[in-house]
């Protein structure tokens, strides 16, 4: 038997252990994903979307009567990425208060709001690298990655049993 197929021959062997120590990867992968999701939901339910109806219900039932305005308006990005994309207006149309801007009275619940909602929202979405890695979302795509890798691998091994067996002799 030549070296080549004195090698097919441990690969072929050593197929079936590649694929098993996959499975078992995979499932270890998956319950980490499964525990991430469970993290990052609770941080977006808890705190981020928490954070965001209180702020909304605080401007509205609170803020609004309190500095006279009429009507509030959320820009796109309320909720989105930032919980301040908000105008107080009064009734002729102008602004008459706004987060860090007109009439703004460093309103300390709106601050403490504010900060929480940047807390659960970093914290879900902070990008992987030297500033940190808790990143939840960050973390659950790299395992998504990674688990996509071992599948593609298993198939390969497992593929690779019909051909080399072909080539053993």
């Amino acid at each position: 038997m030549s070296t080549s197929q004195d090698k097919l021959t441990e690969m072929f062997d050593n197929s079936r252990l590649q694929t098993a120590a996959i499975d078992d990867s995979t499932a270890q992968i998956e319950a980490q994903i499964t525990e991430l999701e469970s993290q990052r939901d609770a941080v977006q339910e808890g705190v981020v979307d928490k954070s965001e109806s209180d702020m909304t219900d605080y401007l509205e039932n609170t803020k609004l009567s309190e500095v006279g305005g009429d009507h509030i308006t959320f820009g796109g990005n309320y909720g989105v990425t930032n919980i301040i994309d908000w105008i107080v207006y009064d009734s002729t149309g102008l602004p008459i208060y706004e987060f860090e801007g007109i009439g703004w009275d460093d309103d300390q619940t709106i601050i403490d709001l504010e900060a929480d909602w940047q807390f659960g929202y970093d914290y879900i979405h902070h990008d992987n690298g030297v500033t940190g890695t808790y990143g939840l979302q960050g973390q659950i795509d790299i395992l998504y990655n990674a688990l996509n890798l071992l599948i593609a691998n298993k198939e390969k091994y497992g593929d690779s049993r019909n051909v080399f067996q072909k080539y053993m002799t």
